[in-house]
């Protein structure tokens, strides 16, 4: 009787095993997230051309209509694509992409030193000196990211027909820089300079049609001294399409 009612509760404990991990994976399928792929494009164009395209008291062109306008300019050259990204990421998850060269520069400079003795004559002091003198030094440095950074996070909606976005792109270039003072003696010749950047830069949250266009911001890129070019545009456009259907 013992034995029986021992075989009996063994084989209930093991029912009751197979029951959860059958749940526990019945509950992982439900919330396997959306797999999504988004591509983000800067294409530049004259001000001029900007304009004509959206010109008119009528309705608004959309978003899908003004890419494909852009296209038709792109291949007939009117139109330069800057830039191109694609990013995979997880429905709800924020994600960063980076293509960029890491540059440092010296932000901060030890003054010029001087020995606090020297032994020698009147007439070879100068000299001495000269050769015993240490140019500034850098001692504190900075790093800046140049090149392409998009960073963004991707909300479905319950139907998936719509995507609601926070997305971060930014474009840095180094276009010269500034020399704030000059050092030379017999062994070192040095400026003492600092970096000028420019950047294209972006911190917004829009909603897009899923699998179409959306525009995003207009923007001036540089000219070629790296200062704003008004008469240029680049327009930033996001597209997002779902590769994989989560549960």
């Amino acid at each position: 009787m013992k034995r029986l009612f021992v075989l009996m509760l063994l084989l209930g404990v093991g029912l009751s095993s197979s029951v959860v991990v059958a749940q526990q994976e019945e509950d992982t399928g439900k919330v396997k997230p959306r797999v999504l792929r988004v591509q983000m494009e800067f294409i530049e164009v004259s001000q001029a051309t900007m304009l004509d395209l959206m010109y008119g008291e009528g309705e608004a062109i959309s978003d899908s209509d003004l890419r494909g306008k852009m296209q038709a300019l792109l291949k007939e050259e009117k139109a330069s694509m800057l830039d191109s990204q694609v990013i995979v990421c997880r429905n709800g998850e924020k994600c960063t992409s980076e293509s960029i060269s890491e540059f440092q520069y010296p932000t901060k400079y030890e003054a010029v030193e001087l020995p606090n003795h020297v032994e020698a004559n009147i007439e070879e002091v100068k000299e001495v000196l000269e050769n015993l003198v240490v140019a500034p030094t850098p001692s504190s440095f900075e790093t800046r990211n140049l090149g392409t950074t998009i960073e963004l996070e991707c909300n479905v909606d319950k139907e998936g027909k719509e995507v609601a976005m926070r997305l971060a792109p930014e474009i840095v270039w180094h276009v010269g820089d500034v020399i704030w003072a000059e050092w030379s003696d017999k062994k070192t010749k040095l400026d003492i300079k600092m970096p000028k950047m420019y950047t294209l830069r972006v911190n917004t949250g829009i909603t897009v049609p899923m699998g179409k266009y959306g525009l995003v911001s207009v923007m001036n890129p540089k000219d070629e001294n790296g200062f704003p070019d008004n008469q240029r545009k680049v327009l930033c456009f996001v597209k997002v399409n779902e590769v994989l259907k989560g549960k």
